[in-house]
């Protein structure tokens, strides 16, 4: 991509209308030489045309002090991200309400139904907000940050299902992270392995969220 390269880069997550891709950077505020990035914050690129424009930072309240990545956009314009934020340092998730003048509200803290005692990172949440997958350490995972999905019920979440223990098509290795291929229900699922050593999987989840929510009912 012309505006990645020279710093680092992660968690790219494509708007619902694919118009924009925000992602989590490390690069410098501005091209200071004595502007050093010594953390993570949410930046954007907006289509334009063939290409992609500039890197912007996200200005306003998402980007705190603290390190702010993994974005998550939904259809309505709010941002799903995780930050380092809160004043124990737990890696969290929070969600920023758009403001309708293409900035956020101030970020709220999702339930402890999510945001459980040993935290939740790499959040993706439905364009439509129907549901959230998400990595966490719960009593009924492997030891380690299992991915987990919760349902929108009302003003609030369902219990989060272990999809490692739900599906068959993932392992004990810790899944940690998932993202929506475009024009289809699938994931891609970053796991746990050896040191140095990471696999990415493609599974169809829609399945598995479609029957387990009916299980639910």
């Amino acid at each position: 991509m012309p505006f990645s390269g020279q710093y680092r880069n992660l968690d790219p997550a494509l708007s619902a209308d694919g118009r924009r891709l925000y992602y989590s950077s490390y690069r410098p505020l501005s091209d200071s030489p004595g502007d050093t990035a010594t953390r993570a914050d949410t930046w954007y690129v907006d289509r334009l045309g063939a290409g992609w424009g500039a890197p912007r930072r996200i200005d306003g309240p998402v980007n705190s002090p603290a390190i702010d990545m993994y974005p998550s956009p939904t259809r309505g314009g709010a941002l799903y991200f995780d930050s380092f934020h809160s004043p124990s340092g737990q890696r969290l998730v929070y969600r920023a309400a758009p403001d309708g003048r293409d900035g956020w509200h101030a970020p709220g803290l999702l339930p402890r139904t999510i945001n459980s005692d040993s935290g939740a990172s790499n959040l993706f949440v439905d364009p439509d907000e129907r549901y959230v997958i998400f990595a966490t350490r719960m009593p009924d995972g492997f030891g380690g940050a299992d991915l987990h999905i919760s349902w929108r019920d009302g003003a609030g979440w369902t219990a989060p299902l272990n999809l490692v223990v739900a599906s068959t098509q993932l392992t004990s290795s810790s899944a940690r992270a998932c993202r929506m291929t475009a024009g289809c229900s699938t994931r891609a699922i970053p796991s746990g392995g050896p040191p140095r050593e990471r696999n990415i999987h493609m599974i169809r989840l829609d399945l598995l969220v479609d029957h387990e929510r009916r299980a639910l009912r």
